[in-house]
């Protein structure tokens, strides 16, 4: 009788090599070859809207609970390590953007795909550049913004213990960004900020009131945003949740400035 071959470690891991190559083509190359080859930006935020379709399908009462969590005291700390991040953020930028053009500073998938005058911009702020795209575009991004954000601090921030994790994860915060379209040195810049949120976490972790803090949140806010009651996950857990809320505020105040600068 015939046998079908035993699917092998190494099979499993050729697998999912094959796998990761190819979301990296669909999610990552795709949209700028085809922003290339058609001229046309908008292609870069193909994954951006498939994103959004998902959060509206799936996740929007988790986003809507990290907002209600900001009201009515923690939206004042959380703005107040927002805007150290952004005057953060926005000096370093300024200071790299003095580079001159063919410096490695400047280098974006944008500029290898030429896309043109659009090279450089982030692919989910790009929609924007067209009024009557934004019209819908801009409630599903202030939908999604606590989602990517909590993704993000989830990843770079969870965890992190020391000076040298903090550096080498907030670096690596700011290099995804490449997969957005910014340049080379706004990653530098957005890693800086990504320290600031480290800082978030940190203070979270030390934070004596937290259970207080919690406690005071609806209870359809609670299990939203902490799943886990125990273990040392929880600890983890609640400064995530603060890191997120000082990155949404940050990101919201930044799609606002840019939703209110293409009106």
């Amino acid at each position: 009788m015939h046998r079908s071959p035993k699917f092998r470690p190494g099979n499993r891991a050729a697998a999912f090599i094959a796998l990761i190559l190819a979301a990296i083509v669909l999610t990552i190359i795709g949209p700028f070859a085809l922003a290339g080859a058609t001229h046309n930006p908008l292609w870069i935020a193909v994954p951006v809207f498939l994103t959004l379709l998902y959060v509206a399908a799936r996740e929007a009462p988790r986003c809507l609970a990290f907002y209600r969590s900001l009201w009515p005291r923690d939206w004042l700390p959380a703005l107040g390590y927002a805007a150290i991040a952004l005057v953060v953020t926005s000096g370093v930028a300024l200071l790299l953007s003095a580079a001159p053009a063919a410096s490695p500073l400047n280098w974006s998938l944008g500029n290898a795909f030429n896309v043109g005058g659009d090279a450089g911009m982030n692919g989910f702020t790009i929609p924007f550049t067209n009024p009557l795209l934004a019209i819908v575009y801009a409630p599903a991004s202030l939908l999604a913004l606590p989602l990517l954000a909590w993704i993000e601090e989830d990843l770079f921030r969870r965890g992190t213990t020391g000076v040298a994790s903090a550096t080498r994860r907030s670096a690596l915060f700011g290099i995804m960004h490449l997969t957005a379209g910014v340049t080379l040195g706004a990653c530098i810049a957005l890693a800086c900020a990504g320290y600031i949120f480290t800082i978030v976490y940190w203070r979270a972790l030390r934070d004596s009131h937290r259970q207080s803090r919690t406690a005071n949140l609806p209870r359809w806010v609670q299990t939203r945003l902490f799943p886990v009651n125990n273990g040392n996950r929880v600890d983890q857990q609640y400064a995530t949740y603060r890191s997120t809320q000082a990155h949404l505020v940050y990101n919201a105040i930044g799609v606002c400035a840019i939703l209110l600068l293409s009106i």
